[in-house]
């Protein structure tokens, strides 16, 4: 009877699978355990790289390419429609809420009341930010620390609060902040 310890190594799961990277649209560097027989991903999809927005996994796309199954894309269409669609629910809660705490005395060109901020919540993550990341912005993609002017009003939804103070004036090696989600 053969043993266990020594028995073919290459029947159980681990056997099946391997880390595989792979690329998607901007050129960027992706890691994954994948099944050895169709390349998908068995577990988390990670960046191998360092920039302030990363998508969520409902975003990837695998098997874009078939001359290249380590593409992969993020869907970018489906996720900026995703966020023009809170946007515009914001919007319209914003007026609705605003209207029935506030009446005739509502103006949504003024700023929000306490109320009317606790019943909203925070406003929803801005699709700008998806589109401007989708179009290649350098710093959205990780390729430069160099902040963009047009990113500043944003970065409260990018950034945690020390790293945004750290892009204020201290060194270079700070402005490698990491994401806090989108």
């Amino acid at each position: 009877m053969p043993s266990p310890f020594t028995a073919d190594r290459r029947r159980g799961q681990a056997a099946q699978r391997r880390f595989q990277r792979f690329t998607d649209q901007h050129g960027r560097k992706w890691g994954a355990t994948t099944e050895i027989q169709t390349g998908h991903p068995t577990g988390s999809v990670a960046p191998l790289f360092l920039a302030p927005l990363i998508p969520e996994p409902k975003y990837y796309r695998f098997g874009v390419d078939e001359d290249n199954p380590a593409a992969m894309r993020i869907d970018y269409d489906l996720w900026v429609t995703e966020k023009e669609q809170a946007e515009e629910d914001y919007e319209r809660k914003l007026m609705e809420i605003g209207f029935h705490l506030h009446g005739d005395a509502f103006d949504p060109t003024k700023p929000m009341s306490k109320a009317l901020r606790l019943h909203l919540g925070r406003p929803p993550f801005p699709a700008e930010v998806v589109r401007q990341t989708r179009d290649g912005d350098p710093w959205m993609l990780g390729a430069t620390p160099a902040v963009p002017e047009w990113v500043k009003p944003y970065l409260h939804y990018l950034l945690a609060p020390k790293a945004i103070h750290a892009l204020d004036g201290a060194s270079p090696r700070s402005k490698k902040a990491v994401a806090v989600g989108a």
